[in-house]
């Protein structure tokens, strides 16, 4: 399964019907914690989607792309630095929603 996916079903929990239902930024604080702890050295998910995730987090935690580029030597975080500075001028919300937001929603409206 992946992240979104998870996430999902564990806010969920076993009654969708008693399940509170979370808002922004709560269920972003949510998903990024909970994200955190799946993605990183989990060889089941996607290089790509991983960069993603990370981009999204940066731009709903601090805005577009304001960092300094990485060094040519740090080939990790030019790619990070990359995926990051694609999302342009995404609003901080949109990502915290895209961030949050089950796979195929985020896949269908990133790009």
């Amino acid at each position: 399964t992946t992240v979104c996916t998870t996430l999902n079903q564990h806010m969920r929990g076993s009654g969708a019907s008693d399940a509170p239902v979370l808002g922004f930024p709560e269920k972003f604080d949510l998903a990024l914690r909970y994200g955190e702890e799946l993605v990183h050295g989990n060889d089941a998910i996607d290089v790509s989607d991983r960069l993603l995730l990370d981009a999204l987090a940066k731009q709903a935690q601090h805005g577009a792309c304001n960092a300094p580029r990485p060094s040519l030597f740090d080939a990790e975080g030019r790619a990070r630095y990359s995926a990051w500075c694609q999302l342009g001028n995404t609003s901080k919300m949109e990502a915290m929603f895209m961030c949050a937001a089950p796979p195929a929603l985020r896949a269908s409206s990133v790009g």
